[in-house]
């Protein structure tokens, strides 16, 4: 897939499948940027105002930022519906170079929930083998 530059500014970060920023992987995210190493791009969605939602990419976009870049390189995707964005969020995380925790497992699960997800849809979704989400599930 072929990435794109886009501003910083332009983009609007609605939701996140993590519970928090881990520091040190900014600081290492932004070393790379400094070194003009390549980064992975990060995943948006085009909305209808010509901006973007983030996907995925909270880390790079901090990392970005700290290294005083204005523009990102970018994947960017049709308008996805709102499932459809958490659990591609949850999918990169998962084969991302910080693995998200159970803690980060169990806030996407509950943003499927406040979305009127059916545990059935969540279970038959989510990226998981269905035993760990269902004990996911069941300790919310």
């Amino acid at each position: 897939m072929k990435s794109t530059l886009i501003k910083i500014e332009d983009i609007k970060i609605k939701f996140f499948v993590r519970t928090g920023i881990n520091l040190e992987n900014v600081k290492c995210l932004k070393d790379l940027y400094e070194s003009n190493d390549p980064v992975n791009p990060i995943k948006v969605t085009i909305l209808e105002d010509k901006t973007y939602e983030l996907i995925d990419g909270r880390h790079r976009i901090e990392a970005a930022k700290e290294a005083g870049f204005s523009t990102i390189q970018a994947h960017v995707s049709k308008n996805l519906d709102d499932k459809t964005k958490i659990l591609n969020a949850v999918k990169f995380n998962i084969g991302g170079a910080l693995p998200p925790t159970l803690s980060d497992f169990e806030h996407s699960i509950e943003l499927l929930i406040n979305l009127k997800l059916s545990r059935k849809e969540i279970l038959n979704s989510f990226p998981l083998p269905i035993s760990i989400t269902s004990s996911i599930i069941s300790k919310l």
